[in-house]
């Protein structure tokens, strides 16, 4: 075979080959399960969150339990939810969100309060770290460009895993910072095991906690409304958590409300979750609706 031939049946096998991979591509979309969540859709959700440019009449703080538990939507038009997966409670952390206050607004700041918040690993904020690493061009492909990629969204072994075996995590991803989420099978016992495992190996950093208090006294000082909650899980879960740190809901509200905060009291039967710790977008919306009530009733304690 000449060399011509060679070189123009070398470009046709090149270019049926770049003609067939949006056909095999479209196989694999047919024959693999569908995905329950989409993976580019969230790191456009966590690009966003991150790099806010506006302010807001109140922010949310706290860990996955926040984010995935209060809708800001329902609180007012200007909230936003700034929580993060295994949030610290850090000074960083809060003086963070207190950027995100507008200055001439109610300047409210609702914190999540959860024993998990001062342990060693969660004070590190590691998710929040990463992603204010990501460079100016990666936050902005991954704002702008991800959501409208999504259709091409990557599979991993644990989602493909997960599908087969009929488990099925869905998220739906707000500009407000709040990830709408639900489970199939629901099992509320689903997240003890690895709290269990997480408070073998944890510390509970009492001087972390202290310096917490101290931030919530400076900021009430300067005329800031901070809200605190314990967000609602089943009882086990609550059980296993006082014994991690014992009595540390009777003791967070009242040394909360003593540096000068507002504490909303959320009864737990009132709320079902679907692991055991997280609340699905119907008692998320449920238990916003209850916060909403009590916003503007900060001399009530």
């Amino acid at each position: 075979m000449k060399l011509k031939e060679k070189i123009s049946t070398a470009k046709r096998i090149i270019l049926y080959f770049i003609l067939l991979l949006p056909l095999v591509f479209i196989g694999f979309k047919i024959v693999l399960p569908m995905l329950p969540s989409s993976p580019m859709q969230a790191d456009a959700f966590w690009a966003n969150k991150t790099n806010q440019t506006q302010t807001y009449d109140g922010v949310i703080i706290g860990d996955s339990r926040v984010y995935r538990g209060l809708n800001p939507q329902v609180l007012g038009n200007n909230f936003f939810n700034f929580a993060f997966s295994s949030a610290g409670l850090s000074e960083d952390y809060i003086l963070g969100a207190k950027k995100l206050l507008n200055p001439s607004g109610k300047r409210i700041l609702i914190i999540g309060v959860s024993v998990n918040s001062f342990t060693t690993s969660a004070l590190k904020n590691e998710q929040l770290s990463t992603l204010k690493k990501l460079s100016p061009k990666d936050v902005w492909i991954r704002e702008n460009l991800y959501p409208f990629l999504s259709y091409f969204d990557y599979y991993n072994l644990t989602a493909l895993k997960s599908s087969f075996k009929k488990e099925y995590y869905y998220n739906t991803y707000h500009k407000n910072g709040w990830m709408a989420s639900s489970k199939i099978p629901i099992d509320s016992t689903g997240a003890l095991a690895s709290y269990q495992q997480q408070f073998a190996s944890e510390k509970f950093e009492t001087a972390a906690y202290k310096n917490f208090l101290k931030t919530i006294s400076q900021l009430t000082k300067e005329g800031f409304i901070c809200m605190g909650l314990k967000m609602p899980t089943t009882i086990a879960l609550s059980n296993l958590e006082d014994k991690f740190y014992p009595e540390f809901s009777t003791k967070s509200k009242a040394d909360f409300k003593a540096a000068g905060g507002y504490w909303i009291d959320a009864n737990p039967t009132q709320y079902h979750s679907y692991d055991g710790s997280h609340l699905d977008s119907l008692e998320a919306r449920k238990i916003s609706r209850y916060i909403k009530g009590k916003l503007y009733l900060p001399h009530h304690h």
